[in-house]
C-alpha cells in the first residue's frame, strides 16, 4: 500500500519515511491496551473492533503472543451481515474464556444479544462444541 502511494506520488520515495510514518500511526480500538484503571491491579482491557473471522482470529493470536497465562473474559457484540457462528465458535473455543458477555450496540445491523450461534464452551474454560441454539447458551450472557 505505501509503495503503491507513492509510486502515485502521494508519499516521498523513501523507506525510512514509510517506516517512521507507519510506527507514528495510531489505530484506536485494534489492540488497544488500557491498564490498568478501570481495572483492579494486574488486569488488563483489550479494546478491538475485530468484526469478521480473519480479524478474530488475529486478535485471539495476538492476545496469546502478549498475555499467554491471562484468563480471558470477551464483551462480544456484532452486526447480522457477519458470521456470527463462526466468530462465537473461535470465541468459544479458547481454552483460557472465563466468560463471555454478548452486547449489542445501537447500529441498526447489530444482532441481538440472544442472536444465533453455533457453538457451546464447554466446561468453564470453553472448548467449542458444535451445537444449535442462541448466544446466551454458547456461554455469551447478555
Amino acid at each position: 500500500m505505501v509503495r503503491s502511494l507513492a509510486e502515485r506520488g502521494h508519499l516521498p520515495i523513501k523507506p525510512s519515511v514509510w517506516h517512521e510514518a507507519l510506527n507514528a500511526a495510531c489505530w484506536p480500538a485494534r489492540f488497544e491496551v488500557f491498564l490498568p484503571a478501570p481495572l483492579r491491579s494486574g488486569q488488563r482491557l483489550i479494546i478491538d473492533v475485530a468484526h469478521n473471522e480473519p480479524a478474530v482470529g488475529a486478535l485471539l493470536a495476538s492476545v496469546d503472543a502478549g498475555f499467554p497465562q491471562a484468563p480471558l473474559v470477551a464483551i462480544f457484540g456484532a452486526n447480522a451481515d457477519k458470521d456470527v457462528r463462526t466468530i462465537v465458535r473461535l470465541l468459544c473455543a479458547q481454552p483460557r474464556l472465563r466468560r463471555a458477555v454478548a452486547v449489542r450496540s445501537s447500529h441498526p445491523k447489530a444482532i441481538s444479544a440472544g442472536g444465533d450461534c453455533q457453538s457451546r464452551p464447554r466446561g468453564a474454560g470453553g472448548g467449542g462444541q458444535r451445537g444449535g441454539g442462541r448466544l446466551g447458551e454458547c456461554g455469551l450472557y447478555a
